[in-house]
Order: structure tokens, then C-alpha cells, then sequence
């Protein structure tokens, strides 16, 4: 699935926050920024471990400016342990 989280990212950190939850789990995939108030991530993993990090994502817990989380399915699968680009 491809994932675009949006809000005010400048000097947060957001992608490396995104890597120490996904290291904990069997997610697969790689981050990206798109600019300063966008970042990208491709995922493929276990359904409940996705849907547990896009709760992540949502519960505002990790005090991260995401303002909105866009998710669209895709087939993708990938190999490599969750990465940063």
C-alpha cells in the first residue's frame, strides 16, 4: 500500500519516528520525502500489523504534526526491512 502523511514535517524527524515503529514489526518497504509537509511510505506486511501502524499514524500518541493520512491499496510486495530514501 502506498501511505502520504501530511503536515508541518520541518525538522521533526517524521520518516526516522516511521522507521523505530515499523522496525518492530515484519512490515516491509521504504519512506520517502516529498517535501517539507509530505512524506510518502510503501508498505506490504501483515494486515494487522499495517492496520495497527496506520493507528499509529491516526492517534496523534506520538505528539507528530500529521494532519492527514491518505492510504491507497496497491500489490505491491516488498523484500527489504523497512527503509528511508
Amino acid at each position: 500500500m502506498k501511505v502520504i502523511l501530511t503536515g508541518s514535517f520541518t525538522n521533526t524527524g517524521i520518516l526516522f519516528h516511521c522507521l523505530k515503529q515499523l522496525s518492530a514489526t515484519s512490515i516491509k518497504g521504504f519512506g520517502e520525502e516529498i517535501s517539507d509537509e509530505k512524506i510518502e511510505l510503501h508498505l506490504s506486511g501483515p494486515q494487522a500489523e499495517v492496520e495497527k501502524f496506520m493507528r499509529w499514524c491516526k492517534s496523534g500518541e506520538h505528539h507528530l504534526p500529521i494532519s492527514s493520512v491518505e492510504v491507497f491499496p496497491s500489490e505491491e510486495e516488498f523484500q527489504e526491512e523497512f527503509f528511508i530514501i
